[in-house]
């Protein structure tokens, strides 16, 4: 196996540098990319990938879950803690 590789004018190494050098100009971003200008909270981020009609199914399926898990789990429980009032210990 080589030590090193060369690749488009960039020597890899197996090994790391000890030395310390400046990133080329060429490789240096000058200006944001995408709508970052307009994101201001992490809603607005949250809003770029999730429309509201998105949102709204989310909300329904998530209460629609929640239903069967309080009809299934919870609901029994409750009705185990009622006490008929002609019971006699």
């Amino acid at each position: 196996q080589p030590e090193t590789l060369k690749k488009n004018s960039v020597t890899w190494s197996i090994y790391s540098s000890l030395e310390q050098s400046r990133t080329a100009a060429a490789n240096v971003m000058k200006k944001t990319s995408g709508p970052t200008i307009k994101i201001q909270t992490i809603l607005d981020a949250f809003k770029l990938f999730f429309t509201n009609e998105m949102l709204e199914q989310i909300v329904l399926h998530t209460n629609l879950y929640a239903k069967r898990y309080y009809d299934k789990k919870i609901r029994p429980r409750q009705d185990s803690y009622n006490i008929r009032s002609d019971s006699h210990f």
